[in-house]
């Protein structure tokens, strides 16, 4: 094996590596596949661009087809429909984040956890609505400045190969003649114009607020903030305090749909994805 990266040793511990943004997704992937969680190498590399160049980085080595990204969908596309093709090497769900994934009045009320105020299913989907209700203004807000980062970074130039810049006029020419310096005039009138941007926002809260009718914002929201909320209600501690708790309330909430066959079916889909791209018989 070549091994040019630290990491290389991760491919011979399991048949697959799949990589994710953090230790909660981590622990509840494990959770909810623990009947087959040999086949898996789990790695919390910490942020999406992270993911993706670890990704990157071990598909280098040997046993490249084996190597999976999963990241937070955010504010992009899923791309659920294409995981069996081999150009597919980073996965994105329907989900807005992991979290979402955890907005399971059942599973939260039925975990082990859930002992001290023994928490119904009701009481968690009251709250959880109720913090659901203060996002639609604040998911337009944080959607259209990702709209702006990446109007702002649209085609900006790679880094130019050692040979083509041998001189002042060499890197000048390339800069002001890369597509990304040529529109940038054009991209940062629409990005600074008010009427364009109060449209954009107005349009987003719309969408956003109308998610509330049905049970598309438990996917469409941020699952991190209001999975918080949850945890402080069973957990009784501040939200500013529950970095380690959430990852055990993420997993006690993967036991339970794992064992009560209430396992996401998007989960599902991702293992089995992987297992056939990994040449593994279900």
């Amino acid at each position: 094996m070549n091994r040019t990266s630290d990491l290389a040793p991760l491919l011979e511990k399991t048949p697959i590596v799949l990589v994710v943004e953090d230790r909660l997704t981590k622990e509840y992937l494990y959770a909810v596949w623990r009947q087959e969680q040999k086949l898996f190498t789990i790695v919390a590399a910490g942020g999406h661009q992270v993911v993706k160049g670890v990704v990157t980085d071990l598909r280098k080595h040997d046993r490249a087809d084996r190597v999976f990204g999963l990241v937070d969908t955010d504010f992009g596309a899923p791309n659920s429909a294409t995981w069996n093709n081999t150009g597919t090497n980073i996965f994105r769900s329907s989900y807005h984040e992991a979290e979402n994934m955890l907005l399971d009045w059942r599973a939260l009320e039925g975990c082990e956890l859930n002992t001290r105020h023994k928490r119904s299913a009701a009481e968690l989907q009251a709250w959880a609505v109720e913090e659901a209700r203060k996002q639609p203004w604040w998911l337009a807000c944080r959607k259209r400045l990702r709209t702006m980062q990446e109007l702002h970074g649209k085609d900006f130039p790679e880094t130019p190969g050692i040979d083509a810049i041998a001189s002042c006029e060499d890197a000048y020419s390339y800069v002001v003649n890369s597509d990304w310096c040529q529109n940038l005039q054009n991209r940062t009138t629409r990005i600074v114009d008010q009427e364009t941007l109060r449209t954009e926002l107005n349009e987003a809260y719309i969408i956003y607020n109308g998610y509330l009718g049905s049970d598309q914002w438990k996917s469409s929201f941020s699952g991190k903030e209001i999975f918080r909320i949850l945890l402080s209600q069973i957990h009784d501690i501040p939200r500013s305090e529950a970095r380690e708790a959430d990852v055990e309330l993420a997993i006690a909430v993967g036991h339970w749909q794992r064992e009560n066959d209430c396992i996401p079916q998007e989960l599902i889909d991702l293992k089995n994805a992987m297992k056939q791209r990994a040449g593994i018989q279900s």
